[in-house]
């Protein structure tokens, strides 16, 4: 038994299950007809083009401190609160 890679199949399933968690909520929203989608709180917080959709995820304000900001312009900012 080898905890190294038990700890590695583990990470690797979670990486994978983010991953199409992003890309099933951007293809949705493309169906839908939308620019783009916020989320939060499932992992790190980041800002990606998928399908040609905006994809922000907020991260989470208890371990990240992150959270977008929308100016009057309609642009997207991550900031992250120190």
């Amino acid at each position: 038994y080898s905890f190294s890679n038990s700890v590695k199949r583990t990470v690797k399933q979670f990486v994978r299950y983010i991953s199409d968690f992003e890309h099933r909520l951007a293809d949705h929203a493309r169906s839908l007809g939308c620019d783009g989608v916020i989320c939060g709180h499932i992992h790190s917080p980041t800002s990606a083009e998928i399908f040609g959709i905006d994809y922000c995820n907020t991260g989470d304000w208890v371990e990240n401190c992150t959270a977008f900001v929308e100016y009057d312009t309609g642009v997207l900012e991550l900031i992250r609160y120190f």
